[in-house]
């Protein structure tokens, strides 16, 4: 999925959000939409959902968490995974999910990606003026799904990656 791809004849491509279903998910599936792609968020931790091939996983919650450990431990067909992460502050529970992720890149194409933490914005803040309580150290969550929309469109296969996200001079993430 890329934003020049004509949808093929079973339509958009549909993308699993597994998440709280608070802003980040909302700005998720806001930037997902003007791509042309369709998404549904899971706020329930009831796993793996089998028919997902194209995934976010916020593992700041316990649907994103329990879904990648349930998929870890079942053979799926291959998925494109991008999990986002606040820094959690803990070196052992940063460990433990940077491995659980590292597990499904055995058979699925996982990222990680941490970042700083997410300022409150409004679908339309993209590209605009950041809000005044805007720190330069918070991410806006529309342009971490910027990011993230971007990264999901990278498929090469099972494998692992993280990164950090960081926040560049004029208060853009970068990774």
């Amino acid at each position: 999925m890329t934003a020049s791809e004509e949808p093929d004849e079973a339509g958009p491509a549909m993308v699993t959000i597994f998440g709280d279903g608070q802003e980040m998910d909302s700005a998720l599936a806001a930037v997902f939409d003007r791509y042309g792609s369709r998404s549904h968020v899971v706020t329930t931790p009831t796993g793996w959902l089998r028919t997902s091939d194209l995934v976010v996983a916020r593992l700041d919650t316990p649907a994103g968490v329990v879904a990648l450990r349930d998929l870890a431990n079942q053979e799926t067909r291959s998925a494109r995974i991008v999990c986002i992460c606040q820094d959690p502050g803990s070196v052992a529970t940063a460990e433990d999910l940077a491995m659980l992720c590292s597990q499904c890149g055995d058979r699925h194409h996982v990222t990680l990606l941490w970042h700083p933490p997410v300022a409150a914005s409004s679908a339309e803040s993209h590209g605009q003026e950041k809000p005044a309580t805007h720190s330069g150290q918070e991410v806006l969550a529309t342009d971490l799904a910027e990011l993230v929309v971007h990264e999901i469109s990278v498929f090469v296969g099972p494998q692992f990656d993280q990164r950090s996200v960081s926040i560049d001079e004029n208060g853009e993430p970068t990774r």
